[in-house]
C-alpha cells in the first residue's frame, strides 16, 4: 500500500514538474483573489489529489532547499481566492520587489491549489461523522449531507458558503451563533495535516495541534482532511424583520439574543435603520423552495444599475457639485439596497429573467431543511464577478462592549460623514453596510475569539467600481476611522480572512498583543516547522510586531494608516478626525477647510 501510495506521489510530481526530479521552474505562477486587489506569485504550484501526494512533493521541496541551502516557503490557497490579505500568498510584488532566483532546481516559493482536494472520504451513519478532504467546498458539503440524511448545527456554515472547508477553518471563517456552534472549527472532531518536512500527522480536534490548525492560518501545517461532526436531518426557521429603527440597536441585540443564539443584522448608521435575521430550529415542515442566504445574488442588469450612480459618485473624488447632486439618489439607492437584504424568502432577487421583484419590507418568514436554509452563495451573480468590488474590514470585539462601539461608529458618521448636519445627505454608497454577527469563546492559539467573553464580529463592506482603481471608494474615510477606532479603543481582532495587511501592522495598536494564546501558537511551530517554511510574509512582519511601511499613497492602497498628506490620494489630506482627533483619515480637500479653518 505504502509503495502504491508513494508510486502516486511522484506520478503528481511529474505531472507538476515535467520529471521525478523538481525540474527548473518554467514560468513565474500567479494567483489572484476575487476582487482583484492581491495578487500572490510562486515559483511552483502543486496541485494534489490526496494526502499522500502533497506529503511527497512538500518532502521533495524541503530536501532539495536543505541541499541548496535556499529557504523555502508554501503557502496553500486557490486560484481565485477570497481573502483580502496576503497571508495565502508565498510572495507578493509588493512585498518583494525583484522576483526570486528561479534558476537553480529548488523554487523557493510555492503555491499548493486545492482545488483537487475536493472528495467525501468516510461516512459513519450511525455516529452522524463524515470525513472530507480540506478542499471541499462548505456549499458541497450541505448539499451532499442534505441527500444523506445529515445535517449540521444552524451556525456552523460559513455565510457564503463556496469557500472551502479546510480554508475557512484555518481563517476563522464564521457563521453566527453567539456562544453556540458558530464555525466549521466547532464541529471538527479531527485533522490530518502534513508538516513542513512531509510528514503526515493525524490530530483531534481538542489537542494541542488541533488547537494551533484551528484558526492557525496554516502557520503549523497543511490540513488535508477533516472529520465533521454532524447532525441528524433537521429544519431551520429564518425569519428577516427589515427597516427597523437604529436608535435602540444594542438593546434590541440583547432582546434579539434572548429569543435566539443564531442572529445577523445589516447596519446602516447613514440610514439610521436595520435588518434583523433571525435563525433557529423548527419541528415545523420545509416548505417548497424555501431557502435562505446572508450573501445575496446580484444579477448582471442590477449590478449595472448601481454603476449608473456609483461610478459618477465614486469618480467625483473632491465631494464637489456632482455628489451634491447625486447624494440624494445614492441615498435613496442605499435604502433600496437594505430592501434587497430581506434575506429570509423564497427569493431574494429574481433568479429567472424577467420575475417579478418582491420590494415588501415587512416581517417574512421561511422555513426549510438546515443545509438548504444555511446553503447561502451568490453564484454566478456575486459582486466580485461583476465591475463592482468592495473593500471589506472585520474585527471581533467584546458583546459587552458593543453598546459603547455602536455610540463611537454613530459619532463618526455625524461628525464625520455629515459634518455636524451640514451635509445630512451624504450616504456610502450601495454595499456600505455593517454586517453584525455572533461567534463562540475557544482556546485555539491565533483564534480571533481565543480567550473572548462573547464575541461579536463586527464589519464594514465599502463598494466602489472596478472601472476606477485608482479612485478611493467614496468616503473611504468613514471606513478607516472605523477600523482605527475598533483596532486601538475597543482591541479588535482582524479575521484573518478579511481586512487589509495594514490592520495586522498598526504603529500604535498590536494585534499580537490582543491574542492571549499566541505564544502556544509560536511553541507548536517551532516543534513541527522550525524552519518557518508556512510563515508569511505578512504573518513575519505580524510575529515581529513591525509597523506598516509607508510610502507615496499607501493610504489608497489600503497598506497603511496616513500620517501625512503624501500618503493620500491627489487632492486629499491626511487630517485628525473630527469624532476622534487621535485618529487621522484621509479626506477630499473641498472637506478641508471646515475642518482645519
Amino acid at each position: 500500500m505504502a509503495r502504491s501510495r508513494q508510486s502516486q506521489a511522484l506520478s503528481l510530481l511529474v505531472l507538476v514538474f515535467g520529471s521525478v526530479a523538481i525540474a527548473r521552474a518554467q514560468t513565474q505562477k500567479s494567483y489572484i483573489n476575487v476582487y482583484g486587489q492581491v495578487k500572490c506569485y510562486a515559483e511552483a504550484l502543486v496541485k494534489p489529489e490526496s494526502t499522500e501526494q502533497l506529503a511527497a512533493a512538500v518532502k521533495q521541496f524541503a530536501d532539495a532547499a536543505k541541499q541548496s541551502g535556499k529557504p523555502l516557503k508554501i503557502r496553500t490557497s486557490r486560484s481565485v481566492f477570497h481573502s483580502t490579505a496576503s497571508f495565502a500568498c508565498p510572495y507578493t510584488s509588493d512585498l518583494i520587489p525583484a522576483a526570486p532566483d528561479s534558476s537553480s532546481a529548488a523554487p523557493s516559493y510555492v503555491a499548493v491549489m486545492t482545488e483537487g482536494f475536493n472528495k467525501v472520504l468516510k461516512v459513519d451513519k450511525a455516529a452522524y461523522t463524515v470525513t472530507v478532504q480540506a478542499g471541499l467546498k462548505v456549499l458541497d458539503l450541505l448539499r451532499w449531507a442534505d441527500k444523506n440524511g445529515m445535517a449540521t448545527e444552524p451556525g456552523a456554515p460559513t455565510n457564503y458558503a463556496e469557500l472551502t472547508i479546510g480554508g475557512v477553518i484555518s481563517a476563522n471563517g464564521h457563521g453566527t451563533g453567539s456562544n453556540v456552534t458558530s464555525s466549521m472549527g466547532d464541529i471538527a472532531l479531527e485533522f490530518t495535516w502534513v508538516d513542513a518536512s512531509g510528514g503526515i500527522h493525524t490530530s483531534s480536534r481538542d489537542s494541542p495541534e488541533g488547537h494551533a490548525l484551528a484558526g492557525g492560518v496554516g502557520l503549523v501545517g497543511i490540513i488535508t482532511e477533516v472529520k465533521l461532526q454532524m447532525t441528524p436531518p433537521s429544519n431551520t426557521q429564518a425569519v428577516s424583520i427589515n427597516l427597523l429603527p437604529d436608535s435602540n440597536i444594542a438593546a434590541d441585540v440583547t432582546k434579539l439574543l434572548q429569543t435566539t443564539k443564531n442572529i445577523a443584522l445589516m447596519w446602516r448608521p447613514d440610514l439610521k435603520k436595520y435588518n434583523a435575521f433571525l435563525m433557529s430550529k423548527t419541528e415545523e415542515p420545509a416548505k417548497k423552495g424555501d431557502h435562505a442566504g446572508l450573501v445575496f445574488p446580484l444579477p448582471t442588469p442590477i449590478s449595472n444599475a448601481f454603476q449608473l450612480v456609483l461610478l459618477p459618485l465614486q469618480a467625483d473624488i473632491h465631494d464637489t457639485a456632482v455628489s451634491r447632486a447625486l447624494n440624494p439618489l445614492n441615498c435613496l439607492t442605499a435604502l433600496t439596497s437594505i430592501a434587497y437584504l430581506r434575506w429570509a424568502s423564497k427569493s431574494i432577487l429574481p433568479q429567472v429573467p424577467g420575475a417579478p421583484l418582491d420590494m415588501a419590507v415587512a416581517q417574512i418568514k421561511a422555513v426549510g431543511s438546515t443545509n438548504v436554509m444555511m446553503g447561502g452563495g451568490c453564484e454566478p451573480f456575486c459582486m466580485w464577478n461583476s465591475e463592482l468590488t468592495v473593500d471589506d474590514i472585520e474585527f471581533a470585539i467584546e458583546l459587552e462592549d458593543f453598546p459603547a462601539w455602536v455610540e463611537d461608529v454613530k459619532k463618526i458618521f455625524q461628525k464625520d460623514l455629515s459634518e455636524d448636519g451640514k451635509a445630512q445627505d451624504r450616504c456610502l454608497p450601495f454595499g456600505g453596510y455593517v454586517f453584525l454577527r455572533f461567534g463562540k469563546a475557544n482556546n485555539d492559539y491565533s483564534s480571533v475569539t481565543s480567550g473572548m467573553k462573547n464575541p461579536i464580529y463586527v464589519e464594514l463592506t465599502n463598494a466602489r467600481s472596478r472601472k476606477l482603481p485608482g479612485v478611493p471608494a467614496k468616503y473611504a474615510f468613514v471606513q478607516d476611522a472605523m477600523e482605527q477606532l475598533t483596532l486601538c479603543k475597543y482591541k479588535g481582532r482582524p479575521h484573518w480572512g478579511k481586512n487589509s495587511d495594514r490592520a495586522w501592522g498598526h504603529p500604535e495598536c498590536s494585534v499580537r498583543d490582543a491574542l492571549p494564546n499566541f505564544d502556544k501558537q509560536l511553541e507548536m511551530q517551532a516543534k513541527y516547522d522550525p524552519n518557518k517554511v508556512f510563515e508569511s510574509i505578512l504573518m513575519s512582519r505580524f510575529i515581529a510586531k513591525q509597523p506598516n511601511l509607508y510610502s507615496p499613497q499607501c493610504d489608497l492602497k489600503r497598506s497603511c494608516y496616513c500620517t501625512q498628506d503624501s500618503h493620500c490620494a491627489q487632492g486629499f489630506a491626511c487630517v485628525p478626525l473630527a469624532s476622534f482627533p487621535q485618529f487621522k483619515v484621509c479626506k477630499p480637500s473641498p472637506m478641508l477647510p471646515k475642518l482645519l479653518g
